[in-house]
């Protein structure tokens, strides 16, 4: 009887540390699911990529001169296209704080990649 407050407890560490782990989430990357949401015709980088990036919730973290990965024009948001998908994605965690971006904003980036990443 004087042992079940210890073993109790230890129970509870290990299973508290089981679900910690169990819990923590992959960074997977964001398929481009083009067959069950076929992409328009062409995405425009000025007209749809960038517009997306321009908004509040991303350049108050992202635009120039903040110093976390800084993403607001062609050549910033093309070479970290994959890992911007990523973070508005799904499993993602952008905008920080914010509310979840549509999932038909998020398409037009995973299009845009699955296009080339053209400079339009």
């Amino acid at each position: 009887m004087k042992y079940k407050l210890p073993v109790l407890l230890l129970f509870a560490l290990v299973l508290s540390r089981v679900l910690l782990v169990a819990c923590a989430k992959d960074k997977v990357p964001v398929p481009v699911n083009v067959a069950i949401n076929p992409c328009p015709d062409t995405i425009s980088f000025a007209n749809d990529v960038l517009p997306i990036m321009n908004d509040a919730a991303c350049t108050y973290c992202h635009g120039p001169g903040c110093g976390i990965g800084e993403y607001y024009d062609y050549t910033t948001i093309s070479n970290s296209a994959q890992q911007i998908l990523n973070s508005i994605g799904p499993n993602g965690t952008m905008p920080q704080g914010g509310t979840k971006l549509a999932d038909s904003t998020v398409q037009k980036i995973a299009c845009w990649i699955s296009q080339g990443k053209k400079n339009n």
